[in-house]
C-alpha cells in the first residue's frame, strides 16, 4: 500500500501534469480563440465589405431609376404644361383678336361708311374724265382764240 507521502507526491505529480496539462490547454484555448478571433474579424469585414458593396450597387441602381422616372414625370409635366399654355395663348389671343375687331368695327366702320358715302357722291357730281379732258382742250382753244382777238381788237386800236 501506499503511504500519504507516496500520495502526496503521487498528488504532487498529477498536480504538476495537470496544471502543466491546463497551461498548455490555456495556451492552445487562447490561441485557437485568438485565431478564431481574428478568422470571424476577417470573414465580418469581408462580408461587412461584401454587403457595403451590394448596397452600393442597389442604391446606385435605385437613385438611377428614381432619376428616370422623374425625369420622364417632369417633361411629361412640362410638356402638359406647355400644351396648356399653347391652348390658353391662343385661347388669349382669339379672345383678343375678336375685341380688336369689334372695336375696329363699331369705331370705324362707320366713319368707312361716310367716307364711301361721300366718295360715291363725289363720283356721282365729278365729270367723268373723258369730258374734262374735252373741256380743257375747249379751255386751251378759247385762251388761244381770246389772246388772238385781243391781239387783233390791239391792231384795231392802233389802226385808228
Amino acid at each position: 500500500m501506499l503511504e500519504k507521502r507516496d500520495l502526496d507526491e503521487l498528488r504532487g505529480l498529477m498536480d504538476g501534469s495537470v496544471r502543466a496539462s491546463e497551461e498548455r490547454m490555456r495556451g492552445y484555448m487562447d490561441e485557437s480563440v485568438r485565431a478564431s478571433e481574428e478568422r470571424m474579424r476577417g470573414y465580418m469585414d469581408e462580408s461587412v465589405r461584401a454587403s457595403e458593396e451590394r448596397m452600393r450597387g442597389y442604391m446606385d441602381e435605385s437613385v438611377r431609376a428614381s432619376e428616370e422616372r422623374m425625369r420622364g414625370y417632369m417633361d411629361e409635366s412640362v410638356r402638359a404644361s406647355e400644351e396648356r399654355m399653347r391652348g390658353y395663348m391662343d385661347e388669349s389671343v382669339r379672345a383678343s383678336e375678336e375685341r380688336i375687331f369689334a372695336y375696329l368695327e363699331g369705331k370705324y366702320d362707320p366713319m368707312f361708311q361716310l367716307l364711301a358715302e361721300g366718295q360715291k357722291t363725289l363720283l356721282e357730281t365729278l365729270a367723268p374724265v373723258s369730258r374734262v379732258e374735252k373741256l380743257e382742250d375747249e379751255v386751251a382753244f378759247l385762251k388761244q382764240m381770246l389772246k388772238t382777238l385781243a391781239s387783233e381788237i390791239q391792231d384795231l386800236k392802233r389802226a385808228q
